[in-house]
């Protein structure tokens, strides 16, 4: 319920899906709030929502996480004009993964196996519609 509200809160703030932050935490951090990431080229990403790489994590609270990463991908939003396929790359991997997406499948070894990090996107939205159905189910709304 508290990774509920804030993203919800976060998401008023920045105009952007509560059920997308909540799936990107899911697997950004599954809403851990303290978590770190491995050291990549000396950075690392930091906190719930792990938006940018960073030399050194600082605290967030739970609240503080999501405002981050809503504003990072309210951010990519912008600089991808609305596209969101083009915004969830740019939040998993900048430009960088953006424009090796547009040249074919980027393979990964993630948990022993090879696999597509350009459908990112693809993952999240069905992580966010789940998320929405779950949220609904009972409701009128």
């Amino acid at each position: 319920m508290e990774n509920l509200q804030a993203a919800r809160v976060a998401a008023v703030l920045f105009d952007v899906d509560a059920d997308m932050l909540l799936s990107t935490a899911y697997f950004e951090s599954r809403y851990t709030v303290d978590v770190v990431g491995p050291v990549v080229r000396g950075k690392t990403a930091c906190g719930i929502m792990q938006p940018i790489m960073e030399t050194k994590c600082v605290p967030q609270t739970l609240l503080e996480g999501y405002l981050i990463g809503a504003k990072h991908l309210q951010n990519w939003y912008r600089a991808c004009r609305g596209n969101e396929r083009c915004a969830l790359l740019g939040y998993g991997g900048g430009y960088t993964l953006i424009n090796a997406c547009a040249e074919g499948p980027v393979m990964r070894e993630r948990g022993g196996r090879d696999v597509d990090i350009c459908t990112i996107p693809e993952v999240r939205l069905h992580r966010a519609r789940w998320i929405k159905k779950e949220r609904t189910k009972g409701s009128n709304s």
